[in-house]
């Protein structure tokens, strides 16, 4: 009776809202007797309840004479009924799981459909409802927002201030007239902490060459992400957004009711869109904010790759490096791409292919400790994205789409650590580790060099 009763709640919820339903109907009840009177003047809630107990009596009456059938019947033997209970039990945990993968169905694998009616179709009343209830009481305040509206417009560059109607928008020319516009390349570096990396003078020299490429781009060396962990970076580097939704374990991509974003790169009239991620997206449900908001996007996960896959994340960042590249010479259109790493993660892994060109390094602890790293197999891997960088740079300055490309290089966050060697005692003590990360723009046919010390975000 009660399942029963929930998808209807949900039906004339999605009826109302044209969403299923989810934890803010809960907010219905902070003003009861309107809903109330609201909803049944909108629809026959009587004549359904009525219609739910009538069918759930005679649900009840029909379940009790199988019930009573079944207890006439001669009893299985304790071997069939065994099997069975194995064969049903191996059936239903399928059906949960919902798919055959690494993770398991998630709301985002819905939109893929590309269809918001077809996708909202696809989704499941419970599993909405309780994914939601840990966002449905954050709430946009738009009273704070107006009182720091001049603040927020004025660092965003808003050429028309409207404190009333809240405007943000802005407007830039741009070379319209340029026959040949630039390619654009963001790398989403996993856990680049600029105090581990050559830029901060850690004496490891642990991404030496990608020190040379901020010395020949736009190198920003204050440049902090909003938020900590991945899903968040990944947010905040799509949707321009910074994603502050509670505490670590919560993110913005994980919220249904957030799925639905405005992002720039849709203005990229002409452009050809590709994401390209070692692994598998339906992680933290980046898979539905990407095809949900970026139109027409060449999606490229572990599936898609002929490299094999090296751990829980996927394939290494040097063949994902060196199969975007390939993906990308090809095109005769401008493009936009994200390539999103993932080695300088847990558990560190180098793949044996590499261990010939890729050189470890042995250190003591003590040293190892007073320089950031927590252990060697941190530090390797850290040194193992360098030489990701390096493989494929040197496979793209091969490709004709090199030259008239912008590639942009951020953090998706760092990670905290011992940054006294390189950084004041704020820097550990505050956790400032955590968003201190690299922004470098490289493109040498069409940027100045030039070192900025602006804080940047």
């Amino acid at each position: 009776m009660s399942v029963i009763l929930f998808y209807a709640v949900d039906y004339f919820y999605y009826d109302y809202l044209q969403q299923r339903l989810n934890a803010s109907v809960l907010n219905y009840f902070n003003d009861a007797g309107i809903s109330y009177k609201m909803a049944t003047e909108s629809y026959p809630v009587f004549k359904v309840l009525l219609g739910l107990i009538i069918l759930s009596v005679l649900a009840g009456y029909y379940f009790n004479r199988m019930i009573a059938k079944y207890q006439r019947q001669l009893p299985y033997s304790n071997t069939k009924f065994s099997v069975w209970y194995v064969v049903v039990f191996l059936f239903f945990a399928l059906g949960v799981f919902g798919k055959i993968g690494q993770f398991n169905l998630r709301w985002s694998d819905a939109f893929t459909l590309s269809d918001n009616f077809k996708a909202n179709l696809a989704l499941n009343p419970f599993q909405s409802f309780f994914s939601t209830l840990n966002y449905k009481d954050t709430h946009p305040d738009v009273k704070i927002v107006k009182e720091n509206y001049a603040l927020m417009a004025n660092y965003l560059g808003v050429q028309k201030q409207d404190s009333i109607h809240l405007n943000y928008e802005r407007e830039y020319t741009g070379n319209t007239a340029n026959p040949n516009p630039p390619n654009v390349i963001i790398v989403i570096c996993e856990s680049f902490s600029m105090y581990r990396s050559s830029m901060s003078g850690n004496p490891l020299n642990t991404t030496p060459y990608f020190n040379e490429l901020c010395k020949k781009g736009v190198f920003f060396d204050r440049n902090f992400t909003p938020s900590y962990p991945t899903a968040r970076g990944v947010w905040a580097t799509v949707t321009g957004i910074p994603d502050v939704l509670g505490d670590n374990n919560r993110s913005a991509s994980r919220s249904p009711d957030v799925v639905d974003q405005q992002l720039i790169i849709n203005d990229l009239k002409g452009y050809d869109k590709f994401y390209f991620l070692g692994g598998d997206p339906t992680w933290a449900n980046i898979k539905g904010l990407l095809l949900n908001n970026i139109d027409s996007l060449h999606l490229y996960s572990q599936e898609n790759f002929k490299a094999k896959k090296l751990n829980v994340w996927g394939i290494d960042d040097k063949n994902l490096f060196l199969e975007a590249n390939s993906q990308l010479a090809k095109q005769q259109k401008p493009f936009f791409a994200i390539i999103q790493t993932a080695d300088n993660h847990r558990p560190y892994s180098i793949p044996n292919e590499d261990l010939g060109q890729f050189k470890k390094v042995a250190y003591a602890d003590d040293t190892i400790h007073k320089y950031g790293f927590e252990n060697i197999d941190q530090l390797n891997a850290f040194r193992y994205t360098d030489f990701c960088y390096q493989q494929f740079f040197e496979a793209a300055q091969k490709e004709k789409y090199y030259a008239n490309t912008i590639f942009v290089f951020v953090g998706d966050h760092g990670i905290g650590g011992n940054a006294n060697a390189m950084y004041p005692l704020s820097w550990t003590e505050q956790r400032l580790t955590n968003e201190h990360v690299p922004l470098l723009f490289y493109a040498p046919a069409l940027l100045q060099p030039k070192l900025v010390h602006s804080v940047s975000s």
